[in-house]
């Protein structure tokens, strides 16, 4: 049954990555087709045209590198968790995205407590964190507001993202979660729509970690999202 699974995984891996990568690449041979077969061709559009190529091979890059992530999720491969405060993952996190929302005139509001601490691992913590603050800027409108709470609930540390941007209607929430699923097909290139991969990632590192993750409207009209983590009792945070 292990085998069989593993083989079922690598097919999958296998039938994503020919599904995400064929636009990519067939644009970077129509572009270098243009280039050699095109007699004369002045500088600044060879440049041009080169810049284009450079920007779908970084496009592929990152979908790979997702589709790594998820391969590795896919495995069922045991993580080893320990403590870790996500109130300082959450901190870190705002100000690692702090430039690429000024940029937008996009206003960080946070309200974090400074106890909240669960059981996981790093890299799967921050991939949650990252990408929910990620999409909630990018998807935001310039000048808009990203508000981020984070607190204790009985025995949970509540994460929430709540963006003032252009909102998920209702019958596209329950298919966000989805590989390659993308609201906007039309923001696919326009430098805002992603691969599709990021919110599989997010659930499934959150499933990883026994919590849960939910998406509705923002109070401003934009998006809500909340993850609840199981947290650590005092008892239970020993640190190595």
């Amino acid at each position: 049954e292990r085998l069989e699974y593993t083989q079922q995984m690598r097919q999958v891996f296998v039938s994503d990555a020919s599904h995400e990568l064929r636009t990519p690449l067939a644009a970077i041979r129509l572009l270098c087709e243009s280039i050699t077969q095109t007699e004369n061709v002045d500088a600044e559009t060879t440049r041009e045209f080169m810049e284009d190529i450079i920007l779908e091979v970084d496009r592929m890059s990152h979908t790979a590198e997702k589709l790594l992530v998820l391969s590795r999720l896919d495995s069922g491969s045991r993580t080893v968790f320990a403590p870790i405060s996500l109130s300082d993952v959450v901190h870190k996190l705002i100000t690692a995205f702090d430039p690429i929302a000024e940029a937008k005139s996009v206003t960080i509001e946070s309200y974090i407590e400074d106890d909240c601490i669960i059981s996981g691992d790093t890299e799967g913590t921050n991939q949650i964190v990252g990408n929910l603050i990620d999409n909630a800027i990018k998807y935001n409108n310039i000048g808009g507001t990203l508000r981020i709470y984070l607190f204790t609930k009985k025995d949970n540390c509540v994460f929430i993202t709540d963006d003032t941007g252009i909102g998920i209607a209702p019958e596209f929430r329950e298919h966000i979660f989805e590989r390659f699923y993308r609201v906007d097909k039309s923001r696919e290139h326009d430098g805002r729509g992603g691969s599709g991969l990021g919110l599989a990632i997010v659930k499934r590192n959150v499933e990883a970690l026994g919590g849960t993750i939910s998406v509705s409207d923002s109070v401003s009209g934009g998006t809500r999202f909340t993850v609840v983590f199981p947290s650590l009792t005092a008892d239970e945070e020993v640190y190595d």
